[in-house]
């Protein structure tokens, strides 16, 4: 004789089914980890994408008033009076053009430039405040 088959039918009144409160806890837990882990991930680098456009608007500046100082109408003391920090000064008649300057300083903080050394060993010096520090550049000239 065959015995009867049984079929046993879960209960759903049992603790197993379902997510439990702790493992919903724990998982915000991990979700909140992550968004702290990228948001920090994005200021790094908008940090640093900021530093690489000044650095780059910089070396732009550079290139451009060393070219301005091959002008046989232009000296060093002019172009270093006419690089004032606190103005932007109007182009005028034999005066450099200055328009490069007057973007760069706009968007670089406290931007300044001097002009040190003598004869054809001159050097050009900017220096302006990044996102965490002090930057620097320096060109040589060759006059």
């Amino acid at each position: 004789m065959q015995q009867p088959t049984t079929f046993c039918i879960p209960d759903t009144s049992s603790a197993e089914t379902g997510y439990t409160l702790m493992e919903l806890l724990v998982s915000l837990l991990l979700v909140a980890l992550m968004t702290l882990a990228i948001s920090q991930y994005l200021l790094a680098s908008q940090q640093l994408q900021q530093q690489l456009q000044q650095q780059a608007l910089a070396g732009r500046l550079a290139l451009d008033l060393a070219a301005q100082l091959q002008s046989p109408t232009l000296n060093s003391t002019q172009l270093a009076a006419a690089l004032s920090p606190s103005r932007c000064p109007a182009t005028a008649q034999g005066s450099p053009d200055l328009t490069l300057w007057c973007e760069a300083s706009a968007r670089l903080p406290d931007l300044r430039a001097s002009i040190s050394g003598s004869g054809s060993a001159r050097q050009l010096t900017l220096q302006w405040q990044g996102p965490h520090r002090q930057q620097q550049l320096q060109r040589w000239l060759q006059l």
